[in-house]
């Protein structure tokens, strides 16, 4: 008969619990000198309950400094996941919503290097990488980048889509994303077997990134989560011929175009030309009749 070892996720439960209590019971202690005694006051930590705990030890059975707080409804615990520094949200069932760890440059898929050393960012400096998993969501990499005073948050996905990049001067924090049930249904009306990406809210309302047949698609709703258009980046071969005709006889046909995309919503849909005319950025949108739309620039 073999002798088991390790211990089990229950046992492994119930040597957490004797950390914890051994952390409650030195929240308040007195000391003495002889002289006199002086009495130190620690504040109570946070202990997880018993649905949070089991689903932490089964999903890290390697973590080790461990440290547990409460962010809005969420018990998050930060510790270390073999060597990654890593932090992981938890709801009050235990369900686990979020995990971001520090990882490498090195680690980062050959898509995304390539990605960011392709990008106006390249020259920048790299603060930190992560890795950001979460609960019905694709893995994401977030680069944090600076540059003198400058800084950026960049998100990829695993293949090297640029989703996102936010200024540092905007406040955001990577907390457990929750999907409209509205919205939710209008994804699974456009697309047959679309994988969620990444979520966020910006001036306009709320975009949803989204994988539809390995191609990348930022969906966008308004106030109430009513569908506003789609859009996705394409290739010069996608322009239709009339709407390349239109382009190119207008007077903003003579600058090289940077890269194409395509929008569509519920009565139409055009193609997006970005260039830059001297000194500023150019966005040119083209109905597919090939009558010009708008313009901006900024």
């Amino acid at each position: 008969m073999k002798t088991r070892t390790g211990t089990n996720t229950k046992d492994r439960v119930s040597l957490f619990r004797i950390y914890l209590f051994g952390i409650v019971f030195l929240s308040g202690c007195t000391y003495s000198t002889g002289e006199k005694e002086i009495k130190y006051i620690i504040p109570d930590p946070v202990v997880p309950n018993e649905h949070v705990l089991g689903s932490f030890v089964a999903m890290y059975p390697d973590a080790r400094e461990m440290t547990w707080s409460v962010r809005d409804r969420y018990f998050v615990v930060d510790f270390i996941n073999k060597t990654e520094p890593t932090n992981a949200w938890f709801d009050t069932p235990g369900d686990w919503m979020l995990s971001k760890a520090d990882i490498p440059f090195e680690r980062l898929s050959g898509e995304i290097s390539d990605a960011f050393h392709s990008s106006v960012y390249a020259d920048w400096d790299i603060a930190t990488v992560h890795r950001l998993e979460r609960n019905t969501f694709e893995t994401v990499y977030l680069i944090y980048l600076e540059d003198g005073l400058r800084s950026v948050h960049l998100y990829f996905s695993d293949l090297g889509y640029r989703i996102r990049a936010i200024a540092d001067d905007i406040e955001h924090e990577d907390s457990p994303l929750i999907l409209p049930e509205k919205a939710m249904e209008v994804i699974d009306d456009l697309f047959d077997e679309a994988s969620l990406v990444d979520l966020w809210h910006d001036f306009f309302g709320m975009k949803i990134c989204v994988k539809d047949e390995d191609i990348y698609k930022n969906v966008a709703f308004g106030t109430y989560h009513e569908w506003i258009c789609t859009i996705w980046n394409i290739t010069e071969e996608d322009v239709p011929e009339n709407v390349m005709h239109s382009f190119l006889a207008s007077d903003y046909g003579i600058y090289p175009v940077e890269h194409y995309q395509i929008t569509e919503n519920r009565t139409e849909v055009s193609y997006v030309f970005h260039f830059k005319k001297e000194d500023k950025n150019c966005i040119l949108t083209i109905k597919s009749s090939g009558l010009l739309k708008s313009l901006v620039s900024y």
